[in-house]
This record gives structure tokens, C-alpha cells and sequence, in this order.
């Protein structure tokens, strides 16, 4: 066989330039609409990753009733009152928040156990947003029955399509740092080393 060979990558190292996509993309998607508060089919307020991560005010009527005056039209806009309840930042929120730039920053780095970290961190977004999914459903939807006085109505907390596509984006960013560990294996010990190497034969 002849030394000069060439050679040619084989290992993760298109995983690992992709890996930070996904947790950049999971970050950015906490800027869109995590919750929406829907009252008989008529959406009330949306609330993103962010407010949740960082708390957010639930927007009343000017005398304080989330649902006052639902028999006028629906296009009719509800607005902050000054004394809108502010409702503090939402504990697995701020979890899957700060592991989510945690993941992103820890793929951007090269440095031995990268890989690991990539998959608690993607692992720990996703739980602490699964967390956030029974908080929400639990405790918002139970504040927001005690600010109507308005019989026969249906209070409803959607979370949209953005809140699910985000636990499967931290999912496979955890996925993709999991097969970096195993093809890590394969390869010779040392930590600097971006790719394994396989020899062409001729």
C-alpha cells in the first residue's frame, strides 16, 4: 500500500458543525408564541419563550376583567391596564432557556467531553419544556379562571405547533452529540481530533 495514500474524513464532523444549528435554532424559536390563552375559540393573548423565561403581563380590560365585555366584537382589542397582573418568569422556562444557550455555546467549543455536555443539555431543554407543558396547563388556566365573572364561558390554553417543534429541536441536538460520543470511540484518543481518518486503497 502506498504511505501517500490520501485520505478522507469519515467521522461526525458535518454532526458537529451542524449541532450548534439546532440549539441556535431552538433559542430563536423562544421568541415565538409558547403559549396561546383562548377563551371560546377567540385568542386572548399569546405569550412567547421569552416572557415566560422573563415574566409577562396578563392583559385585562381598564376595570380588571380578563374577559370583560366578550358579547361585543371579536376584533375589538384588549388592552394592557396599568394594574395588569405581572406574572413572574416561569422557573422551566428560564431552565430550558439558559441550556438551550448553554448547548449552543458548548457546541461552538472544542474541548474533550463536548459532546456530553451537548447531550445534557439538549436532554435538559427538552425535559424542562415538557415540565413547562404541565406547569402551563396547570397553573395559568387555573389563575386565569379566577379573573372571569362571565358564565357559560370555555378558557382554553393552547400551546402552538413552535412549543412541540422546539422539544424535537433540542431532541436532535442531543441525538447528533450522542453520535459524535460513539464516533469519538472509533477514533484515535485525542481530543483535538475533528475527524477519523479511513485510508483509500490503491
Amino acid at each position: 500500500m502506498d504511505p501517500e495514500q490520501p485520505s478522507v474524513p469519515v467521522s461526525g464532523t458535518s454532526r458537529r458543525s451542524f449541532t450548534p444549528i439546532l440549539f441556535l435554532v431552538g433559542v430563536v424559536f423562544f421568541f415565538l408564541p409558547f403559549v396561546d390563552i383562548r377563551c371560546n375559540n377567540v385568542s386572548l393573548q399569546q405569550i412567547s419563550g421569552i416572557n415566560l423565561a422573563t415574566g409577562f403581563k396578563i392583559k385585562t380590560t381598564p376595570n380588571g376583567s380578563l374577559l370583560d365585555n366578550l358579547d361585543r366584537s371579536n376584533n375589538d382589542d384588549i388592552t394592557f391596564n396599568k394594574d395588569a397582573e405581572v406574572r413572574d418568569l416561569n422557573v422551566y422556562a428560564l431552565v430550558a432557556l439558559v441550556l438551550g444557550i448553554g448547548g449552543l455555546i458548548i457546541s461552538l467549543i472544542n474541548f474533550k467531553g463536548r459532546e456530553v455536555l451537548g447531550v445534557v443539555a439538549g436532554i435538559g431543554a427538552a425535559v424542562a419544556l415538557i415540565g413547562l407543558m404541565a406547569d402551563i396547563r396547570s397553573q395559568v388556566k387555573l389563575n386565569l379562571s379566577t379573573k372571569t365573572d362571565i358564565a357559560n364561558i370555555q378558557l382554553a390554553v393552547d400551546l402552538p405547533p413552535w412549543f412541540y417543534i422546539t422539544i424535537a429541536v433540542f431532541l436532535a441536538g442531543a441525538i447528533l452529540s450522542y453520535k459524535a460520543i460513539k464516533e469519538n470511540r472509533r477514533c484515535q484518543p485525542d481530543f483535538k481530533q475533528t475527524s477519523c481518518i479511513r485510508r483509500i486503497p490503491g
